[in-house]
């Protein structure tokens, strides 16, 4: 039971780091080519939003559930 509390808050704490770590590169890499706040921050939010879908869309689909990918 321990062990399961301590790989929650460990995966929670590396999961925020390395969504730290991917906005700030995205914007790096975004202000280095001059492009506008405004559009940065609504890529950032429309890729972190979709990107988890579309990844069990695709898995689903290879796996031959193509309910889920539907669902």
């Amino acid at each position: 039971m321990f062990h399961d509390i301590l790989f929650l808050i460990l995966g929670l704490i590396l999961l925020v780091l390395g969504a730290n770590y991917v906005t700030d590169g995205a914007v790096a890499i975004a202000q280095r080519f001059k492009v506008s706040n405004l559009i940065i921050g609504l890529t950032v939010v429309a890729l972190g939003s979709t990107l988890p879908d579309m990844v069990v869309c695709v898995e689903s689909a290879f796996q031959d559930h193509p309910a889920m990918a539907v669902g």
